[in-house]
């Protein structure tokens, strides 16, 4: 049977031609501070220059898309800026704003030591596990003469490269390359395993860890995961690299974050090099590591992140804070912290102000923080809910 359809004129499809302005917005941005060179991938930008610098959408736009812009760090220190606004009770929220400087090309000096942890389980089969192979290899070749690594592949079973520490050399560094090359994805997922062996190895103390896992997550333990990481990160820095198509983003930041590092995602087309270029400029030249907040003038609590991460070029780190002032002097934030080893510290004063805008960004950080809180899970939902 072959149906009668109207005439194609006749059907009122709710469909818009390209170029219709369906509900169109328009963006403006003032950027004061450490910016510079502003761009998008996704819309064309017009750019004023000047205090603020103003950039703005060229045209109207249907917001069918996320709008992306990348700048470059203006300045070449760390450059901290706050902001504040009165919230109920007449405490205030504050935001601190911490823009790492641009990269000067000249590495920290340390002793680093990489344990790089692969995931071979079944879920990662085809393209995953070929940009899993691809990235560690790509890792191998970036890292310096004078760091050492390890290599643990995981599925239901673990599996190290060696059972020691390895120098990097070419011959190291081509008997890594056969055996990854026989890694290939199979069994099921027990990432507990991993991190628990992991982050147990012997500590150097004469070196900056870092563990690096490369995954696309896809498991059913994240809540003990996450604990596994809480209770066994020490002073190790833990970055992730999710991969593939179907990535459990929730995990593979969450662990990030906990280690004081830094996700990555990589679908199928991105750049392995690029990202681990910016991968190896995190480790390489860190602004400022090992962060402390002292307060002057001010009592601040509900500080988040709580676990507070290091500061990577390329990669600013936003806080946000409940504070009650002491009087009616200045209030300071000094900000220390270790480069190199050698202490180093920066200060940023915070003018009262009204921007309800941080409440939102102080409730959102908490309610983060509050899901973090895994031993009593009810006690947090209540605490979300108020």
């Amino acid at each position: 049977h072959t149906p009668t359809l109207p005439h194609p004129a006749a059907v009122d499809a709710p469909l818009a031609a390209p170029d219709a302005p369906i509900g169109p917005v328009e963006v403006t941005l003032n950027l004061r501070g450490a910016f510079a060179d502003p761009v998008s991938p996704t819309h064309p930008l017009v750019v004023a220059p000047g205090e603020p610098l103003t950039v703005t959408l060229a045209g109207k736009h249907i917001p069918n898309k996320d709008f992306v812009m990348r700048f470059a760090a203006a300045v070449d220190t760390v450059r901290p800026q706050a902001w504040a606004t009165i919230d109920d009770g007449g405490s205030e929220i504050a935001l601190l704003s911490v823009q790492p400087p641009r990269s000067t090309g000249q590495a920290v000096a340390a002793q680093r030591e990489f344990v790089f942890v692969i995931d071979r389980s079944g879920s990662m089969g085809g393209d995953p596990m070929v940009q899993a192979r691809n990235a560690l290899k790509t890792c191998l070749r970036m890292l310096g003469a004078d760091d050492r690594f390890w290599i643990l592949v995981f599925d239901d079973q673990l599996e190290w490269f060696a059972r020691v520490s390895m120098a990097i050399t070419q011959e190291t560094v081509d008997a890594a390359d056969r055996w990854i090359d026989e890694v290939d994805a199979r069994g099921g997922t027990e990432i507990l395993g991993a991190i628990s062996a992991a982050l147990a190895l012997p500590v150097d103390a004469e070196r900056r860890r870092y563990v690096v896992f490369l995954t696309d997550g896809a498991v059913s333990a994240e809540d003990a995961a996450l604990r596994e990481v809480t209770a066994k990160r020490g002073s190790a820095r833990i970055f992730t690299f999710g991969l593939g198509p179907s990535v459990n983003r929730y995990l593979i930041d969450k662990m990030a974050a906990l280690g004081r590092g830094w996700a990555e995602f990589l679908g199928v087309e991105d750049d392995i090099e690029k990202a681990i270029t910016r991968f190896q400029d995190r480790v390489s030249y860190p602004a400022l590591e090992d962060i402390t907040l002292e307060w002057h003038g001010a009592n601040a609590w509900d500080t988040y992140p709580n676990h507070m991460p290091d500061l990577y070029v390329g990669a600013p780190l936003e806080i946000v804070t409940r504070l009650a002032r002491q009087g009616e002097g200045a209030v300071t934030l000094m900000i220390r912290g270790q480069r190199g080893g050698a202490p180093v510290e920066f200060s940023a004063d915070v003018p009262p102000g009204d921007l309800p805008l941080l409440r939102r960004l102080w409730a959102r950080a908490r309610i983060e923080a509050l899901s973090m809180q895994l031993a009593d899970l009810e006690a947090a939902r209540q605490q979300i809910i108020e």
